[in-house]
């Protein structure tokens, strides 16, 4: 069946309304508009896109979907990350061959193919995407259990972008791919908890209050900063200097939430490596420079009893009589 314009708003009219069209703007439009020409989408003769969806209407149907996808509802990181690699199969054919499709031969990718990627990306890139999304949607296609065991096998072809053969995974590659899985597999034997009391007090009167009305806000987290005391920072649960993979390991603590009489609450919280060291780091210069310092967790609580998104700070305490 052959692609023509009207299938494209179609599906546009579809999943959004009649308003919408998509049309292809000549040289001649694109200049007076300060954009590039191509296939951009209207509405009420408003262009919206501020880049094109494709020069032709096989890469302008490529990207349609994303694109209603992302102006319907904004999806959150992971199906953007999804979408993005949904993009890289689109874009590059011959070396990246979807998860779903068991039939196709699938190939290791050639070393320093990330790098490829963003330079390629410059004028390729949506609008509706950036650069980490791109990088996510890859490491989601490096991280699939198909992916993995073409790594973990010597001999297996490496491709370049264009699906030609520039190499091969060689064994000293298998060792270290497997050295790097099996510490990623090591969790922490045991997770300490460190506990925060509850500072939220309500004075009592002697008068009689009626029931407070009560709004329902819905939100997906909730941001904290909870200081700690230095000596409240377990020392004992990194993994050991040097080990492959330690970068992307994490490690955890259970924050338990006591106070007001209140059943204890647990919150998981994960942090990275890098940012667990440097904590550590900092809070000995302080002690040894003689300062006095706190450290400031930050992160987001979200649905589940977790905290997202964390990280360590440290910060030295100022004294009230040199506070401006």
């Amino acid at each position: 069946m052959r692609l023509d314009k009207k299938q494209l708003n179609k599906m546009l009219n579809q999943a959004l309304d009649e308003r919408y069209s998509i049309d292809k703007l000549p040289n001649s439009v694109a200049d007076q508009y300060n954009i590039k020409p191509g296939y951009h989408i209207k509405c009420d003769n408003k262009i919206l896109t501020k880049k094109p969806l494709g020069v032709n209407l096989a890469e302008a149907k490529a990207k349609l979907r994303a694109w209603i996808l992302l102006n319907i509802q904004r999806p959150d990181k992971y199906e953007r990350h999804r979408l993005a690699l949904d993009f890289l199969y689109a874009t590059y054919p011959k070396c990246f061959v979807p998860l779903k499709n068991k039939k196709d031969k699938r190939y290791a990718l050639a070393i320093g193919i990330r790098q490829d990627i963003i330079k390629d990306m410059v004028d390729k890139l949506p609008f509706e995407f950036s650069l980490k999304d791109i990088q996510m949607g890859l490491g989601r296609y490096c991280m699939s259990k198909k992916y993995r065991k073409l790594k973990s096998t010597v001999g297996t072809p490496r491709v370049n972008l264009k699906g030609e053969i520039v190499g091969e995974v060689t064994e000293e590659e298998v060792k270290l791919f497997l050295a790097s899985e099996n510490q990623l597999n090591v969790h922490q034997k045991t997770i300490p908890k460190i506990r925060v009391k509850n500072t939220f007090s309500q004075k009592k009167s002697g008068r009689t209050m009626s029931k407070p009305k009560v709004v329902r806000i819905e939100v997906q987290s909730l941001k904290v900063t909870l200081p700690l005391k230095p000596e409240q920072i377990p020392r004992d649960i990194l993994p050991p200097a040097g080990i492959p993979g330690a970068a992307k390991m994490k490690v955890y603590w259970d924050i338990v939430l006591v106070g007001n009489g209140q059943k204890e609450q647990i919150y998981r919280v994960g942090f990275s490596v890098k940012n667990y060291r440097k904590c550590l780091k900092n809070i000995d210069k302080y002690q040894y420079e003689g300062s006095d310092c706190i450290v400031l967790l930050t992160g987001n609580i979200v649905n589940g009893f977790a905290i997202e998104n964390a990280g360590l700070a440290v910060q030295v305490k100022i004294p009230k009589a040199e506070q401006c």
